[in-house]
């Protein structure tokens, strides 16, 4: 496949990948180019992230050992034509090959403990609802113009809730915001996110999962649509991941460590997944439990 192409290697790649690393080599293209990151596509819209070393551990997720603005980054261009496949990942028109057949994997799959402790998880979610209504967080989000800030610290503060209903909940949020990734749509993970936690692969939340991307499939676009199909089957940024399992333990200190590490994803998908989180662990349809009964 790379013919006499140079061939570079990859730090790590995400576990969720392995299998089309491996798999039948597919042609795709490269959809968006940025200076730390791009994307290609291949068939059935499965997007693949290539990320600069310091870039953040995506569920479709390789890191290169390459920095920001340096080779492949600044010579890739969307269109160009790519091949993934048998171990490897060829731009054909760089000639340029990354060997991923011994590539080591991080986890993109919640170890979630068979037991929740109910009053726990009410202590870090308070903790992580403080940490987003802190008074210097919040001027940073008014001073970028955050689309949905205010109704977001409304619900934050119990003043009013999100939808219950997971098609309702899509219909509000998804495509909602500027960016990349809009705002609504980084909520929408969160609160995957949450539901993930609290319920695991149970059947019925199977079926929100499904209710909720059918919903917001057709109101966003590629990027945000495959964000959130990897958060409908378990799969998450690894920060994000290492915050869930943080909520099963009495540790605040590691508890908002983690929380800041997801609050740097990005210009302000950090905060927008974060608040999704903490807005879905108060979700009545997601708890395990009574909310009275949890608090109390």
């Amino acid at each position: 496949m790379e013919g006499l192409a140079p061939v570079s290697s990859a730090l790590a790649c995400s576990e969720a990948i392995a299998g089309a690393i491996a798999g039948a080599v597919q042609r795709g293209e490269v959809h968006s180019v940025f200076s730390a990151a791009a994307n290609l596509l291949f068939p059935l819209e499965f997007v693949l992230s290539l990320n600069a070393q310091d870039g953040p551990a995506l569920p479709n997720g390789i890191r290169l050992r390459a920095a920001r603005g340096a080779f492949p980054f600044c010579a890739l261009r969307p269109g160009m034509p790519v091949l993934l496949g048998a171990g490897r990942l060829y731009i054909e028109d760089l000639h340029w090959s990354v060997d991923l057949q011994s590539c080591p994997c991080w986890r993109t799959q919640l170890r979630r403990p068979p037991h929740l402790e109910p009053m726990l998880l009410v202590r870090n979610r308070e903790r992580l609802r403080r940490l987003l209504l802190a008074p210097g967080l919040l001027r940073v989000r008014q001073e970028e113009s955050h689309p949905l800030l205010a109704a977001m610290n409304a619900a934050l503060r119990g003043e009013h809730c999100l939808p219950e209903e997971p098609k309702t909940l899509a219909e509000l949020l998804a495509g909602r915001g500027p960016g990349l990734t809009p705002s609504g749509d980084d909520l929408l993970v969160g609160w995957l996110a949450a539901g993930w936690w609290l319920r695991g692969a149970e059947p019925g939340f199977l079926t929100t999962c499904a209710q909720l991307l059918e919903a917001a499939g057709p109101r966003t676009h590629l990027l945000s649509r495959t964000w959130l199909s990897w958060a409908a089957r378990g799969c998450f940024a690894l920060p994000l991941l290492q915050l869930l399992e943080s909520l099963a333990e009495e540790h605040e200190e590691r508890l908002l460590a983690q929380a800041q590490a997801v609050l740097a994803l990005g210009a302000s998908s950090g905060y927008d997944l974060l608040c999704g989180l903490v807005l879905g662990l108060t979700s009545p349809s997601l708890l395990p439990w009574p909310e009275s009964g949890g608090a109390g």
